[in-house]
C-alpha cells in the first residue's frame, strides 16, 4: 500500500502516512464507522446520550491517530514543514444513496462533520505541532504568564503607594487559653505572682508625620479593657518630646530635650515611607520586563528546538489526581547544556537593557547605602558582572572541544516535559544518566481539583512535597504533605484562600494551617516543647497592598491554646496634639515638681485597672499614690512617691532632719581620702569593686582627694 499523495510505502493498517501525514483509507474507514455510530444514535430519543457518543467517538479517532503518528517515532521540527493537514477528495468514496430516502445524505453529513471535528480536535490538542514548536510555545506561554502576574503586581504597588505621606498605624493583639493560662499560672506561681488573670493584652500605635513634628499616639489594652493612652509628639528642628497623657494629665504635657538618637530616629522614620515609595516607582515598567526576559526565553527556546524530542500523550499523577498531557521526552547531553549556558551568559554580560531598566531602582538603594562600597551604579554593575567574562571563556573552550570531538560529549539525563492541549508547562521530570535519583514537578488540574508534587531523590535521601485541593466559587482549600524518605514531617491545609483574589491584584485572604508530624515530633522529648509540637498552627490572612491583618493561632486537641493577631495599614493617621502647656522634666523645681503630681489623676487609671481584673497588689503603688494626692498633704505624698519609686515604705517621714548623719557621712569619706594609694586600693576592692582595675582605682582616689579631702 502506497500513499496517495507522496508515493511513500506504507504498512498495511498505517492510518496517517508517517512522511507527510495524509490520511489513508484506513482512517478514511475509521471516521466512516465513527459516523454511523452518530447517525445511529441520532435516532435515539435523549440528546445528551447522542453528544456523549459524538464526543468519545472524535476522541477515540484522535488517540488512535496520533498513536499511529507517534509510536515509536522521533520528530523535529523540519519534519512538520511536510504535513498535508487537509483529506484526499479522491479517498473518500460517495455515499450510496437509497432511492426516496434521505438517509445517504445523512451519512455523508456525518462522516464530514466527524472528520472536521476530528481535525481541529487534532490541531487544538497539538498532534500536528512538532515538539520544537510546542516547546517554543510552551517557553512562551510562561513568559507572558509570569509578565501578567508581574503586571498585576506592579499596578498595584504603585496605587497603593502612590499617596504615602509617612502616617502608619499598627497594633499587636495577644490573648490565652486554658491550658496557656494554666501554664502560665503555674509558672507565676513559681515566682510568687499570680498570673492567673491575665487572658489578653494589646497594643495600638499610629504614626501621623508632618512637615514640622512627627506624632505618636500609643494605647495599652489588658484583658479587652483600655487601661491608659499616651501621645508623643517630636519637633521636627530641635529633636524635642513632648508626652500627654490625656484622664491623666490633661491641662499641660511633659518635655524632654532631644538628642542625637532622637534626631537620628526621627529623620529615619520621616523618609522611611517616603524611600518605600520612591523605590517602588522606580520598578521596571512590564512592557520593558516583557522586553528583557523575551530575549532569555527566545534564547532557551532556539537551544532546545535543535534537540531531538518524542512527543507522545501520557498519565502523570500528584497525589489523588490524574490527567493526560503531551509528553516531550528528550536525552539532555553535556553540549546542549553548556549550549544554553552560554547563550544566557553571553546574553547578560552585553544586555544594556536589563542595565538601564535596573538603573533606577538601584540607584535609589545605592543612595540609601551608607557603606560607600560603590560610588555609582555603574560600579555596581560592572562588579556584578565582574566573573562573567572568565566563565564564558572557560564555557565556550569546552563546548568547542566537543564540538571538534563528539566523544567527548556525554548525556547527561533524561527530561520529560509535560504540557497542556494550550502548551501551558504541567510538569517535568529529570532522571540523570550516570547517578541514581530523580527531580519531579507536577501541577496536574482536572476540573475544579488540582494536584501539587514536587520530588527531589539524590539516590540517599527522598524528599516528597504532595497534595491536592478543590477550587470552588474562586476558593481553594486543600491538604499538602511533607515526607523525608516516606517520614510525615509536617502538613499544610488550606483553607477558603481566595485564589481569584490573588490573581486579580495580589492580595491575600484565607487560612493556612500547619501541623507537624511523627518526623519532628518524635524528635522532641522534652515535655513543655512537646505540646508545641503537637500542635496546629493556624496563619490566617486579609492583606492589601498597605493594609491587612495577619493571625496566628496555636491549637492543642482542638482548643485554642494562643492566639497573636497583627493589623497594620499605611493610610492618613489624624494629626496628634498635645497641650501648649508644658513642664521641662529635665529642668523642673521641686515645687513644680509637686504641682504636677499633684494635678494628676489616677482614679480613671485605677478603675480601668480593675475592670480589666488586675489584682489591687499589682497598683497598689498607684493607689497609695492616689490617696496621698487626694489627701492634699505633702508628706504623704512624698512618701507614696518613694514607694512608688520603689524605695522603702517602713520609716517614717520627719520634718525635723538630723543633720548628724550628713556629718557622720562626711567624716567617714574623709577618712578613706586620708588613707595612701595602696591603702585606699586595698579597701576599694574589698568594699566596693573586688574587680576594678588599677585605672579605676586611680580615677576613684582622685576623685575622693578632690571632694573628701581635709
Amino acid at each position: 500500500m502506497f500513499c496517495s499523495k507522496c508515493g511513500h510505502e506504507l504498512s498495511d493498517g498505517t492510518k496517517f502516512c508517517p512522511k507527510c501525514g495524509t490520511p489513508t483509507k484506513a482512517a478514511t474507514e475509521a471516521a466512516n464507522e465513527a459516523a454511523s455510530k452518530v447517525e445511529e444514535v441520532a435516532t435515539a430519543p435523549e440528546e445528551n446520550a447522542v453528544e456523549e457518543t459524538a464526543e468519545a467517538a472524535v476522541e477515540n479517532a484522535v488517540d488512535e491517530a496520533e498513536a499511529s503518528q507517534t509510536e515509536s517515532t522521533v520528530v523535529t521540527d523540519n519534519a512538520s514543514k511536510d504535513y498535508n493537514y487537509g483529506f484526499n477528495p479522491a479517498d473518500i468514496p460517495e455515499p450510496t444513496k437509497t432511492p426516496g430516502s434521505k438517509k445517504g445524505l445523512f451519512i455523508g453529513i456525518g462522516v464530514a462533520a466527524v472528520a472536521v471535528v476530528a481535525l481541529l480536535v487534532c490541531f487544538a490538542l497539538g498532534l500536528f505541532t512538532s515538539p520544537a514548536k510546542m516547546i517554543a510555545k510552551a517557553i512562551n506561554n510562561g513568559k507572558n504568564d509570569f509578565i501578567d502576574q508581574y503586571e498585576v503586581g506592579y499596578d498595584a504597588m504603585q496605587d497603593a503607594y502612590s499617596d504615602l505621606n509617612g502616617d502608619m498605624s499598627f497594633s499587636v493583639e495577644a490573648s490565652i487559653g486554658e491550658k496557656a493560662k494554666s501554664l502560665i499560672d503555674d509558672m507565676g506561681s513559681s515566682m510568687g505572682y499570680d498570673l492567673s488573670w491575665l487572658e489578653s493584652g494589646r497594643a495600638d500605635v499610629a504614626m501621623n508625620v508632618e512637615e514640622d513634628q512627627m506624632g505618636f499616639d500609643l494605647k495599652a489594652t489588658v484583658n479587652g479593657q483600655e487601661i491608659a493612652t499616651m501621645d508623643a509628639v517630636i519637633d521636627a528642628e530641635t529633636g524635642d518630646v513632648l508626652m500627654a497623657l490625656p484622664g491623666i494629665l490633661d491641662d499641660a504635657s511633659l518635655k524632654v530635650s532631644g538628642d542625637a538618637e532622637t534626631k537620628e530616629m526621627l529623620e529615619f522614620l520621616a523618609s522611611y515611607t517616603e524611600s518605600i515609595a520612591t523605590y517602588i516607582s522606580k520598578y521596571p515598567a512590564p512592557k520593558d520586563m516583557d522586553k528583557v526576559v523575551s530575549k532569555y526565553t527566545d534564547a532557551l527556546a532556539k537551544d532546545l528546538g535543535s534537540v531531538e524530542i518524542t512527543k507522545s500523550k501520557s498519565e502523570i499523577t500528584a497525589s489523588d489526581v490524574t490527567a493526560k498531557y503531551h509528553e516531550l521526552s528528550f536525552t539532555l547531553d553535556k553540549k546542549t547544556a553548556l549550549t544554553v549556558l552560554l547563550d544566557m551568559m553571553n546574553i547578560l554580560n552585553e544586555d544594556e537593557e536589563l542595565k538601564e531598566m535596573m538603573r533606577p531602582m538601584f540607584e535609589v538603594v545605592l543612595e540609601m547605602d551608607e557603606s560607600g562600597l560603590y560610588e555609582d551604579y555603574d560600579a555596581f554593575w560592572e562588579d556584578s558582572l565582574s566573573g562573567l567574562d572568565s566563565a564564558i571563556e572557560e564555557t565556550q573552550t569546552e563546548l568547542e572541544a566537543i564540538e571538534e570531538d563528539e566523544d567527548l560529549n556525554e548525556d547527561i539525563g533524561e527530561v520529560c516535559l509535560y504540557l497542556d492541549k494550550r502548551f501551558n508547562f504541567k510538569g517535568f521530570s529529570f532522571e540523570p544518566e550516570e547517578e541514581e535519583g530523580i527531580i519531579e514537578f507536577y501541577v496536574v488540574e482536572k476540573g475544579n481539583d488540582s494536584g501539587i508534587l514536587a520530588r527531589f531523590d539524590d539516590g540517599y535521601t527522598e524528599y516528597l512535597f504532595e497534595g491536592q485541593g478543590e477550587k470552588k466559587s474562586g476558593l481553594l482549600n486543600g491538604s499538602y504533605a511533607f515526607q523525608v524518605d516516606e517520614t510525615d514531617m509536617f502538613t499544610i491545609e488550606i483553607v477558603d484562600f481566595d485564589e481569584d483574589n490573588y490573581e486579580k491584584n495580589h492580595f491575600m485572604k484565607g487560612d493556612v494551617i500547619v501541623s507537624l508530624d511523627e518526623g519532628i515530633t518524635d524528635t522532641i522529648y522534652d515535655e513543655d516543647l512537646q505540646l508545641f509540637t503537637l500542635a496546629q498552627y493556624d496563619f490566617s490572612f486579609d492583606t492589601q497592598a498597605t493594609s491587612g491583618t495577619v493571625g496566628l493561632s496555636v491549637l492543642t486537641d482542638e482548643d485554642p491554646f494562643a492566639s497573636f493577631t497583627m493589623s497594620f495599614s499605611m493610610e492618613d493617621v489624624d494629626s496628634i496634639t498635645v497641650p501648649e502647656k508644658t513642664y521641662d522634666v529635665e529642668n523642673m523645681s521641686e515645687d513644680d515638681m509637686l504641682a504636677i503630681i499633684k494635678s494628676l489623676k489616677l482614679d480613671t487609671l485605677i478603675g480601668n485597672l480593675e475592670k480589666a481584673n488586675v489584682p489591687a497588689e499589682y497598683y497598689e503603688p498607684v493607689q497609695t499614690l492616689s490617696d496621698a494626692i487626694a489627701s492634699g498633704d505633702d508628706t504623704e505624698i512624698y512618701y507614696a512617691i518613694s514607694s512608688l519609686m520603689g524605695g522603702s515604705s517602713d520609716y517614717n517621714y520627719d520634718d525635723s532632719y538630723d543633720d548628724s548623719y550628713d556629718d557622720s557621712y562626711d567624716e567617714e569619706m574623709a577618712a578613706i581620702a586620708a588613707m595612701s594609694y595602696d591603702d585606699f586600693a586595698e579597701y576599694y576592692r574589698e568594699y566596693y569593686d573586688e574587680n576594678a582595675t588599677d585605672d579605676d582605682i586611680e580615677y576613684m582616689y582622685e576623685l575622693f582627694q578632690e571632694y573628701y579631702a581635709e
